[in-house]
């Protein structure tokens, strides 16, 4: 699901907090279990692994047209390795639907002058599969920064490009293109319009995260065949409203 927000339902957004819902002791007990092999395995391969507070979403709500509300509440990154290791569907048959935490991920599709779109090749430092294409970006984690307001999303989003890349974002060239339901998660997805062409995009790369930066047209977005991430994916039933 993409959604859509006008400039007045962003200005008017609200953030409001509810707790964390309870979870059954064993769902606890099989998820420690899972953490810590993954915790263990990580250490061994020089990974990057740890858990942390995320934010979800628990309801979008809009009661009128001048007001908008989003329901956030949190859960822990176990949570989402437990996900990824265990399986959607396999969380649903054994412990239920409200055992997928709605957690919010940051990614942001920058865009050349030249009109292509910039994504990066993951390296082997996390969990995620190294080799596979991915969108600037990751997961809202609390400790990372507080959010409480459309301004903090913003202002995460920037603080994750700079983080994982030399760029120096131009706030004014950066705007919430969509907000994206899929896999059981929301993302918010950003654009940031940059001031240089594809062939100097290697400047802006930074060692961290990815291995490389690559630049796509939107007919080698829909045409990339090797290594995926979901975002990534996801990006083809958009990508071609971008640019218009």
């Amino acid at each position: 699901m993409i959604s859509y927000l006008t400039d007045k339902e962003l200005k008017n957004a609200v953030i409001r907090f509810r707790a964390p819902a309870s979870l059954s002791g064993k769902y606890l007990e099989e998820r420690e279990t899972i953490w810590k092999q993954e915790f263990e395995k990580a250490n061994k391969s020089g990974k990057s692994i740890w858990n942390g507070t995320v934010y979800t979403i628990e309801e979008m709500l809009q009661p009128d047209e001048e007001k908008l509300y989003f329901v956030f509440s949190t859960c822990e990154y176990k949570d989402i390795v437990f996900r990824i290791k265990k399986g959607r569907s396999n969380i649903i048959k054994e412990y239920g639907i409200s055992y997928l935490p709605k957690y919010i991920t940051l990614d942001c599709i920058t865009v050349t002058t030249d009109n292509k779109f910039v994504f990066g090749i993951r390296n082997n430092s996390t969990i995620l599969d190294s080799g596979h294409i991915g969108l600037i970006g990751g997961t809202a984690n609390q400790d990372e920064m507080e959010i409480n307001s459309v301004k903090d999303l913003t202002k995460f989003m920037i603080k994750e490009i700079e983080e994982e890349t030399m760029i120096q974002v131009i706030e004014k060239n950066l705007y919430l293109f969509s907000i994206n339901q899929f896999n059981a998660k929301y993302e918010f997805l950003y654009i940031l319009l940059l001031d240089i062409d594809s062939n100097k995009i290697n400047n802006l790369y930074k060692e961290g995260e990815f291995d490389k930066l690559l630049c796509l047209t939107a007919d080698e977005v829909h045409n990339y065949n090797a290594g995926t991430l979901d975002a990534f994916r996801y990006s083809r039933l958009y990508i071609d409203k971008i640019l218009k």
